[in-house]
């Protein structure tokens, strides 16, 4: 196991080491980027490399949107070139690209600041990050939000095209692994992409790019202060392409960091994150080497549901209320990655490195056991261009990966419930301790094909397997830690014996893109896609389940879309189509099977507008179903037949629009409107939220050209709404919203 690294102390009785892990690594690189230098010409670069140079990692437009300066380009079609990654693992404009993607700019993070991944959600059509307690959320991408350990296996999150979490061991909070609040930009592709990223990819990959050196951007260093109600105080500095003149700029780098203090809008319910992002390029004469630290750590005192009857959340008495006092997640990431690839680009080659960990109360479960999970990694990812001409370019590569992961869960105490059943077979001791291997490795390919000016044909192929060596650390079955049988059947925890698993999974994909302009474009992309078992979902059973024999869930996925782009306005419409098979769920026997079957279909818009020169609109808005296509044996389901039934907490319509206004350069203001429609609560579709609409404000102003003031308002109506709402155990759960906010943030550029 890699050795695990803390910042600071948040708990009593749970210490923070200290150590230097990964950075070490950083230092190691810009060495070795000297040894290459060596190895290359002695003539010294004059100038800044080419636009295309470092794009593999960065997003970006020459217009991001139409609150953004104005370029100096006359030529309308380059200025409003949007330049994105994530489609096909390197730079292409958006305008040639089959499918849906949204790139969220840097000018728009730093104009909203997020305090929390769900912000940028207004930005993205068919996109709801349910935010749960402090920065604890779950994701829907063209989907509705699932739950349960194997849910995160949904989505993929990326920081620089590599995942932040190796295959197998995803985590359903992920998104707080990232450095959101300070990223260059964020890339989410809606829609299945497992062709090029293999499994996890079914309904949408997210793409955090850190730093786009490729701007040349002068040195600047800045800091901000950030202050908002219940004690939420935010820290954060940044050092960005500061030059080494004594080697003639083939050296730059980026240092960004972030702290913050939330108290907690609810009791005992704050928390305590700090992220790092440190980075290096080097730039030689023949290689290129860009390499990127990454660091986050979060201390939380976590609020459960509200648990206080149906629509418990209008009510103003109980919006504080935290019945989980004791609740706490600890959670810490590191990662190092350095893409290396020559100055011509046709291959590039990325090793890296993960670490996390995480402990945590299951405040949610009877007894309250406390989990410890984590898991390292090391892994390469490499790509080659060996076609790249006016009518094909071909792209082929792989990926390998190595991880060691872990899970504990204890029991503090014993089981103290109303149910002398519950009682029994959730004993007081060990439940789990296991470590998982895992081998990963892919060879992937694909190609564009241009059969016309106007129309371009591209097909994908990937191939990935994995495998898990499984060791339980504990006795096999359900028994006690000490190896008495529980009553009533036996205990409720389940360790199978050790054993191996391992999967095979093809994906592919077609597309098709026709070219109306140089402005105007209708595409057209079949995917087959995959994910394949999480080790909690083989592993950690339940019942008395001896194994979990399950498959890799499969999809199919259909979507076809116009989209434009002129003079700073856009406008995009797509529908979409997915069926999937062999869905992995608990059943009511809290076994892990194979078998559900869903739908997921819709259409999604987006649109910016300039309605003056001070004034534009942007908007996004998705109407959607999620529906069961059989009836699966779902755990809590009540027997009835749910077959054609919404899926839970899948809002039907989502939408917000964005009111932009700029009087002059050094002031900027926005209003902005978030609708989430009425959705049920449970399969049997007999219990429902309402849905809600909110507003917020923000107002940006220079007082010099160095310091900026940002004043923002969320909820201005002071609604109260749930940010997701639950039905389980004949009980309605929320997570309440927060009502009004006021957050004042002043930045200094120096």
């Amino acid at each position: 196991m890699l050795p695990k690294i803390f910042f600071i102390k948040q708990h009593q009785n749970r210490p923070i080491k200290h150590l230097t892990l990964l950075l070490i690594g950083l230092f190691c690189n810009s060495l070795l980027a000297s040894g290459l230098s060596d190895t290359v010409s002695s003539t010294e670069k004059t100038t800044e490399p080419t636009t295309n140079r470092h794009i593999a990692t960065s997003s970006k437009t020459a217009n991001q949107s139409s609150e953004n300066e104005s370029s100096n380009n006359s030529n309308a079609n380059i200025k409003d070139a949007v330049i994105i990654v994530t489609g096909k693992r390197r730079a292409h404009p958006l305008l040639n690209t089959p499918q849906s993607i949204t790139s969220i700019s840097s000018d728009t993070i730093d104009f909203i600041q997020p305090t929390h991944s769900n912000e940028l959600s207004s930005f993205v059509p068919g996109m709801w990050i349910s935010r749960g307690n402090g920065q604890e959320h779950l994701t829907a991408i063209r989907s509705p939000v699932f739950t349960g350990p194997g849910s995160c296996a949904e989505f993929l999150i990326m920081e620089n095209n590599i995942p932040v979490r190796a295959k197998g061991f995803c985590n359903v909070n992920q998104l707080f692994d990232a450095n959101i609040a300070q990223a260059s930009s964020v890339e989410v592709l809606r829609g299945a992409n497992s062709a090029l990223y293999g499994s996890d990819a079914i309904h949408g990959t997210v793409n955090v790019i850190t730093t786009e050196f490729d701007r040349a951007l002068p040195a600047m260093s800045s800091a901000q202060l950030s202050a908002g109600e219940d004690d939420d105080i935010s820290v954060s500095s940044q050092i960005v392409s500061l030059y080494d003149p004594a080697v003639t700029k083939r050296h730059k780098y980026a240092l960004k960091f972030q702290g913050t203090h939330d108290n907690g809008f609810k009791h005992a319910a704050g928390f305590d994150q700090q992220k790092l992002s440190a980075e290096h390029l080097f730039i030689g004469t023949d290689y290129d080497i860009h390499t990127l630290f990454s660091a986050s750590n979060l201390n939380q005192e976590t609020a459960g549901y509200l648990q206080q009857g149906e629509n418990a959340y209008r009510n103003d008495a109980f919006l504080r209320q935290n019945d989980f006092p004791e609740a706490f997640r600890d959670a810490r990431s590191f990662r190092l990655q350095s893409n290396i690839k020559p100055s011509s680009g046709s291959w590039e080659i990325t090793p890296y490195a993960r670490a996390n960990d995480m402990t945590f109360l299951m405040h949610f479960l009877p007894g309250q056991p406390v989990e410890k999970n984590g898991h390292d990694s090391v892994g390469i990812h490499f790509q080659w261009i060996p076609i790249e001409s006016n009518k094909l370019t071909l792209q082929t590569g792989f990926d390998s990966e190595l991880t060691r992961g872990y899970l504990n869960q204890y029991q503090p105490a014993p089981t103290n419930t109303g149910s002398a059943f519950l009682n029994e077979v959730l004993p007081q001791g060990q439940h789990y301790d296991y470590t998982v291997n895992s081998k990963s490795a892919a060879v992937f390919t694909n190609a564009d094909f241009q059969l016309s000016d106007t129309i371009n044909f591209s097909t994908g192929l990937r191939l990935d397997y994995i495998s898990f060596k499984y060791n339980n650390q504990m006795q096999n079955g359900n028994s006690r830690d000490n190896g008495t049988t529980c009553g009533f059947g036996g205990c409720r925890y389940t360790r199978p014996a050790d054993r191996s698993d391992s999967f095979t999974e093809p994906s592919a994909f077609i597309a098709m893109n026709v070219s109306l302009d140089n402005q105007q474009q209708f595409f057209a992309k079949l995917d087959t896609a995959h994910r394949t078992p999480q080790a909690t979902e083989l592993y950690r059973l339940q019942n008395g389940q001896s194994s979990a024999n399950i498959e890799p869930q499969s999809a199919t996925s259909l979507e076809a879309g116009y989209r434009s782009r002129n003079d700073g306005d856009a406008f995009e419409a797509v529908v979409f189509s997915m069926r999937k098979r062999h869905v992995i769920f608990q059943n009511n026997q809290r076994q892990w099977v194979n078998g559900a079957k869903t739908a997921h279909q819709g259409i999604e818009f987006s649109w910016q507008q300039r309605l003056s020169d001070q004034w534009s609109l942007k908007g996004v808005a998705t109407y959607a179903e999620h529906t069961y296509q059989n009836n699966p044996d779902l755990r809590g389901s009540n027997q009835m037949n749910i077959n054609g039934n919404d899926i839970d907490t899948a809002p039907k319509f989502i939408a917000a629009m964005h009111l932009n206004w700029r009087p002059t350069p050094d002031i900027r203001a926005a209003l902005e409107w978030q609708h989430l429609s009425s959705y049920y609560l449970n399969p049997e579709n007999t219990e429902q939220y309402s849905g809600h609409q909110l507003f917020h404000f923000r107002l940006a102003r220079h007082l010099t050209p160095k310091t900026r003031l940002l004043i923002q308002v969320k909820n201005i109506t002071n609604k109260n709404y749930a940010e997701r709402a639950d039905f389980a155990f004949g009980n309605h759960r929320y997570f309440v919203g927060e009502p009004r906010q006021f957050y004042l943030t002043v930045e200094q550029v120096f």
